[in-house]
């Protein structure tokens, strides 16, 4: 009974209804099949390393790829495909152990300020562990929300929480409040 967004602002569903695609999306997918292509060319040359793919987005995920590997090929796929990229509305976003392509208007940002528009809450709280959820903490920037990041590192977020933990003690103390 609840709305959501999922993957990055691609989907959206209202409560009570139906997952529905974001109208942003560009129509033309041909960036899918050049990126997958680049993405290939690695999990080829990476044990350990493979493609996700996903409605919206691709995914190479390098958690299990030795450690010297991983940083070297992870770099160097995110170089060459920001290069691939760069003419087209496609964002390559570095994550946690994982490289991302997916087009600009997926952004949870912008997902993040449409919410608050639609539903202009007395309380806003936005907390994230990765890289991504920096588009959000950038986007709630302003005094009335309270951006969260989970974990260390610089960051858009006003504030911290040392680990999951913390942040797990924090909800259940909110949710305590009348």
């Amino acid at each position: 009974p609840i709305s959501m967004a999922a993957e990055h602002g691609m989907w959206f569903k209202e409560k009570g209804g139906t997952w529905t695609v974001n109208p942003d999306l560009p129509e033309d997918e041909t960036w899918k099949d050049e990126a997958r292509d680049v993405i290939n060319f690695y999990v080829d040359r990476t044990p350990g390393s493979f493609l996700e793919e996903k409605a919206n987005s691709l995914v190479w995920h390098y958690r299990k790829v030795e450690t010297g590997l991983a940083a070297f090929r992870s770099s160097e796929l995110n170089s060459h495909l920001k290069h691939k990229m760069a003419e087209k509305e496609i964002e390559v976003m570095a994550g946690n152990a994982i490289i991302e392509v997916k087009p600009m208007a997926s952004n949870k940002g912008k997902t993040a300020l449409k919410l608050k528009k639609m539903y202009q809450p007395d309380f806003l709280l936005a907390a994230g562990d990765d890289r991504t959820d920096e588009h959000v903490f950038e986007a709630l920037g302003s005094s009335e929300c309270y951006t969260i990041k989970i974990g260390t590192g610089m960051t858009y977020a006003r504030l911290t929480a040392k680990d999951t933990e913390t942040f797990r003690s924090l909800l259940n103390d909110l949710s305590k409040i009348d």
